[in-house]
């Protein structure tokens, strides 16, 4: 570039090349002020920078976090997910078996009344049946004290008769004469002794009646109690009430009379009377742990075709502390222990057993009876 100064006198340019170069200079400053402005501005807008990308590290690290957080909400939400699949199609089977349930309990209603109406029948029946049997023993009893005062009557005639004979004849004719009547009264005495039998066997017949007919209502009243436990379970009740005054446990299976009776035997004292149906459980009781000091009564029933139940008879009654009789109903799981627990669950017409853990005074007194005269009438003695 050419200078514009060349052609000026030197005097004159030297002036304008001062001139230019002060301004060259005052260039030079404010270029250099500039410059410094701009290396603060770069400082702090690096300090901004570095600021800015701190936040936006920390914005990462959140938007990291809160990723994770939401990929953890969907494996919870999808769990749910799962979960309410999994519930709807637990409350689809609960609202099954709920109307399966439902429909049990009508039928099992339907049971119990048309059991109950039966069961009411029958003990108004039993019961007509009881007093037309009590009232013919009483006409019998009636009839047979009426014979004996007539036979009492007749035979005091004839020994009044037979004392004056002896004092006033002594002949052949006479002699015959208190021989036949002495013959008649022997005969009166036999007559009378015959009808002393016959009433004694008929009382003892309605005591036997009078028993069976006890023994069937309480078990009639334990089926009843057995459907009301059946309904109340199938209604959601918790609890199985057991009836006022008694302290004790529910029998509601075989099983439960076999550990009820078993748990009893461990517990004795000084004897028991125990019912089983059949001798085959006998073994569950392990009767050889019982101390040879206490006494045992068990009735059972023993076939004697049976190889099996004959070997059982045979090992039981190696214990000389243990009498065994045949029970041939097969109606019935008990054990009076002590007279102070008593466990009777009779065996429904379905092989069901249901029954009652008794530990009250007056019941125990009721249903020991029951036990002590079946194990009188009804057990026999084994012969094998």
């Amino acid at each position: 570039m050419a200078d514009p100064t060349t052609d000026l006198p030197p005097k004159q340019r030297v002036v304008i090349q001062e001139k230019i170069m002060n301004d060259l200079k005052g260039t030079i400053s404010s270029l250099r002020e500039s410059n410094k402005n701009l290396e603060e501005l770069l400082k702090k807008n690096q300090s901004v920078i570095e600021e800015n990308q701190k936040v936006i590290v920390q914005q990462q690290n959140t938007i990291s976090e809160q990723q994770s957080t939401i990929k953890e909400q969907d494996e919870i939400i999808r769990d749910q997910q799962i979960s309410i699949v999994s519930q709807q199609k637990d409350l689809s089977a609960a609202n099954k078996e709920l109307k399966e349930k439902t429909e049990h309990l009508l039928k099992i209603n339907t049971e119990w009344e048309d059991q109950t109406s039966l069961l009411k029948n029958k003990i108004f029946e039993m019961k007509n049946e009881l007093s037309e049997k009590e009232k013919k023993y009483d006409d019998m009893i009636n009839e047979r004290e009426e014979t004996v005062k007539s036979l009492t009557e007749k035979i005091n005639d004839l020994e009044l008769q037979l004392e004056k004979a002896q004092v006033k004849t002594t002949d052949a004719a006479a002699q015959n004469a208190l021989a036949e009547m002495e013959e008649e009264i022997k005969n009166l005495e036999k007559t009378l002794y015959e009808k002393d039998l016959k009433i004694k066997d008929l009382q003892g017949q309605a005591g036997e009646a009078d028993i069976d007919l006890k023994t069937e209502l309480e078990l009639k009243d334990i089926k009843i109690a057995d459907l009301e436990k059946r309904i109340s379970f199938l209604t959601g009740e918790a609890s199985v009430s057991v009836p006022a005054g008694e302290k004790g446990n529910i029998i509601l299976s075989k099983e439960g009379a076999l550990d009820g009776i078993k748990r009893l035997i461990g517990d004795l004292k000084s004897s028991g009377m125990i019912f089983i149906p059949l001798i085959d459980y006998i073994d569950k009781l392990d009767l050889d742990q019982v101390k040879s000091t206490i006494r045992l009564k068990i009735a059972t029933h023993i076939d004697p075709t049976n190889q099996i139940h004959v070997d059982l008879f045979k090992k039981i009654s190696t214990l000389s502390n243990i009498e065994l009789k045949e029970y041939d109903k097969k109606d019935l799981w008990s054990i009076n222990k002590d007279n102070e627990a008593l466990l009777f669950a009779p065996v429904g017409e379905d092989g069901s057993s249901t029954g009652l853990i008794i530990k009250s005074g007056n019941h125990i007194d009721f249903f020991a009876s029951l036990l002590n005269s079946s194990w009188t009438a009804r057990c026999k003695t084994i012969r094998i």
